[in-house]
């Protein structure tokens, strides 16, 4: 036996759905990768930092120091920062990388840790 469903049935049915799906991406948005996750990505954002300075390449070594009266400083292709997390890595020297490490351990969303997202992307972006 055939049974019809009404539009008001489809129209709940469909709300439900849709209201499960929002909930699952919002817990996701909101808890975020996992500590592993992070470590991970914390590892190979280190690793490509230390690649640059290895090819004397670096960005941040290489570039000027900010004033102390400056607020933000604007990295060609990169855009504008905050220039004492940038005069931060740089006073670090060859101990950068390892700085890095320590500011995005520290504050994922730091300034010091977007800088080094910013100046060493993924080379491939995960599906």
């Amino acid at each position: 036996m055939q049974m019809r469903l009404k539009r008001w049935q489809l129209v709940a049915a469909s709300l439900i759905c849709l209201t499960l799906a929002a909930i699952g991406l919002s817990r996701h948005l909101w808890l975020g990768p996992s500590a592993h996750q992070r470590t991970e990505q914390i590892v190979q954002l280190t690793q490509r930092c230390q690649t640059a300075m290895l090819r004397d390449t670096c960005t941040v070594m290489k570039g000027s120091v900010p004033s102390s009266s400056q607020a933000r400083l604007f990295i060609a292709g990169i855009g504008e920062v905050d220039a004492q997390a940038f005069a931060s890595l740089k006073a670090a020297g060859d101990k950068m990388c390892q700085e890095l490490n320590g500011q995005c351990q520290a504050d994922w969303s730091g300034q010091a840790c977007k800088i080094g997202r910013a100046l060493y992307p993924e080379l491939t972006k995960k599906i």
